[in-house]
């Protein structure tokens, strides 16, 4: 997923978000710089780490199944 059409990319993490949601197995973890929110995955909160100095956080999202 990487288009410069943001609602492409859109469309298309919605698309693998449901997939994997039927795919997964159950307890299974999904993980995307993309929100992949569909019925039978639950958001989760990311882990919170330490970056290296100069390294910026980037926005993912964590499912469950």
């Amino acid at each position: 997923i990487g288009t410069e059409s943001r609602r492409a990319d859109a469309a298309l993490a919605r698309f693998v978000g449901s997939v994997m949601a039927q795919r997964l197995a159950p307890g299974g973890i999904l993980l995307g710089d993309r929100d992949m929110s569909s019925p039978g995955l639950v958001s989760l909160d990311p882990p919170a780490v330490a970056l290296p100095e100069g390294v910026s956080a980037w926005p993912y999202c964590v499912y469950r199944r």
